[in-house]
């Protein structure tokens, strides 16, 4: 990964070879491949059934499209059912504590839902067990870290000058964002180049994109002040901004 892209750690270190390695939410963009000859059906395939996808949005967003009909049996919703019927769909994970954690969080009890994800993740990744599960386990960890963290708070509007401490009428400053410091990101905001403004290290308040004859690359790692109208995107978790003005900050 470039240096300043910005990822979250949503599991504990494991040593590999005497290197540190953690798991993270994969970046916009990482996807991965595998050989066509090297793929093969264990059976034969029925063309009939209907496929439930049960990856929450947040890692699904990184999935290429042709992985998404090709979920494991067990999560297949079955087809056939008698008339008026309710159809019964299989877990996600058939795990007891899997089956407690969504109960906990059902009941809002995200916390013991985390722990519960966190004591399966362990016992999948320990010899013999799953380690599509354990992956499984941190996505929804991530997933319920987003949801205690709520919606992302509005940015603060900047202050307007006093008249008189500037002697000339005061400008409209509605629409501007920050002061923050201005950083790549690894996101890639409907293809184009993403940025990130932070006022604290690591912790965006928006993203940025450049607008029209705006050129953002310059006041990479600057503290500015960002013009444009908070937008929200479906594949990013905070408000982003089409850039029509940036201002150095003090």
């Amino acid at each position: 990964m470039p240096a300043g892209t910005i990822l979250t750690v949503i599991g504990p270190k494991v040593t590999v070879d005497g290197k540190s390695w953690y798991p993270v939410v994969p970046p916009a963009g990482d996807v991965r491949y595998v050989p066509k000859a090297a793929v093969t059906a264990d059976k034969a395939v029925n063309t009939s059934v209907t496929v439930r996808d049960t990856v929450p949005a947040v890692a699904a967003e990184f999935r290429p499209p042709a992985s998404r009909e090709r979920e494991r049996p067990e999560e297949r919703a079955p087809v056939a059912h008698a008339p008026g019927s309710p159809v019964r769909t299989a877990p996600a994970v058939d795990h007891p504590l899997w089956a407690q954690a969504e109960a906990a969080e059902k009941d809002g009890r995200l916390d013991d839902a985390e722990k519960l994800l966190f004591q399966l993740a362990k016992e999948m990744n320990a010899p013999g067990g799953d380690h599509d599960v354990a992956n499984r386990c941190y996505t929804r960890i991530h997933t319920l870290r987003e949801k205690k963290r709520g919606p992302a708070a509005p940015p603060p509007d900047r202050p307007l000058p006093r008249p008189e401490q500037r002697g000339t009428p005061v400008a409209d400053r509605s629409g501007w964002n920050g002061p923050g410091r201005l950083v790549r990101s690894a996101l890639a905001i409907d293809g184009r180049k993403t940025y990130a403004l932070e006022p604290n290290p690591g912790v965006p308040v928006v993203y940025v994109v450049a607008g029209p004859g705006v050129d953002l690359e310059r006041f990479v790692n600057r503290r500015v002040t960002v013009q444009g109208a908070s937008q929200s995107h479906r594949d990013v978790s905070r408000p982003y901004v089409v850039a029509t003005g940036v201002e150095p900050a003090p």
